[in-house]
């Protein structure tokens, strides 16, 4: 079932739904947890979210069932799993509440090398709401539990939490604290978007702190990372972010060349947000440059873009 869902959905459920018959006559309650919350994954990428939150509350009720060594593990899991689909149908105030529950069970299991990515991303949640009083909280019993594992990757996303948070609050002096012990623990090796990430925050950091040539530096190599793997998202944003450093720098040339080329990167891949962003800093680089035709067009995409966007947002937190 799993090496179907890729690439033929129909034979995935139909190898779902033979595993969950035998399991059935079996009395395989593990397994049929295990097979049901797998199945989930398939609904939430067809958007069918009803008939995965009904697949993950029956691996719930199989895992109570169960008396396997890893089943409460799982329950925790198929918790955390029901938050995101909350998450997805807007229902925030649930979502948060299922979250916490897939934590507290974590807790009483000792799980600690499981509870460090929920915490960052309970953490990276209420960011995402605006409530950093809870953004912070998380953020540091992220901390916490990773300290209590010692391992590095762990280590590494709980300090980077806890900076991400700081950047968002525009102390970049807390920033740069909790920087430098997320670079104790870095390596490119993980997967692209944790790379971009890391490069980019690490820019933004530098950039508050008014160290411009730190911050070009890092995202130069966020734009390096994301060519490298064609992550367009990260060729987009670094241009963009490296556009808005020449800017400070006076050198207007190399901003436009910059925003120019985000601008078309953000256009192709549907990233309104940096498109947004690249109308704004190119309005600013022609103002400057006395082109105010071209400064005046740039700004009046930059609003009716901005105007959507912000739409967008507001729609993301409104709840029944």
């Amino acid at each position: 079932a799993i090496d179907y869902e890729a690439v033929d959905s129909a034979k995935a459920y139909k190898a779902y739904r033979d595993a969950i018959g035998f399991a059935k006559t079996k009395n395989l309650y593990y397994e049929l947890g295990r097979t049901y919350q797998n199945q989930s994954f398939l609904y939430i990428s067809a958007a069918n979210y009803t008939a995965a939150r009904a697949s993950l509350d029956t691996a719930i009720t199989c895992y109570q069932k169960s008396n396997h060594a890893n089943a409460r593990l799982w329950e925790a899991n198929a918790y955390g799993d029901i938050g995101n689909i909350l998450k997805f149908e807007n229902d925030l105030e649930q979502s948060a509440l299922y979250h916490l529950k897939c934590i507290a069970l974590l807790d009483t299991l000792g799980r600690y090398d499981k509870l460090v990515i929920r915490y960052c991303n309970l953490s990276t949640f209420f960011g995402d709401i605006r409530e950093p009083a809870k953004q912070k909280e998380y953020a540091f019993k992220a901390v916490s539990a990773a300290k209590k594992t010692g391992i590095p990757q762990q280590l590494f996303m709980a300090y980077f939490i806890v900076t991400h948070y700081y950047n968002e609050q525009h102390d970049g002096r807390s920033a740069k604290i909790y920087l430098d012990s997320t670079r104790a623990f870095f390596s490119e090796q993980v997967n692209v978007d944790i790379a971009f990430t890391y490069y980019l925050i690490s820019g933004q950091v530098f950039s508050q702190l008014n160290q411009l040539d730190s911050a070009f530096y890092f995202f130069q190599l966020g734009f390096e990372v994301s060519k490298k793997y064609n992550y367009r998202f990260g060729k987009a944003e670094s241009q963009s972010q490296m556009g808005a450093i020449a800017i400070l720098r006076k050198d207007y040339t190399a901003a436009e060349r910059y925003l120019l080329a985000g601008a078309a990167e953000a256009k192709a891949s549907n990233h309104f947000n940096i498109l947004d962003d690249c109308y704004k800093y190119l309005s600013d680089v022609y103002a400057a440059t006395g082109r105010y035709k071209q400064a005046y067009e740039f700004f009046e995409q930059y609003k009716t873009l901005n105007d959507s966007v912000v739409n967008l947002e507001a729609k993301k937190y409104v709840t029944n």
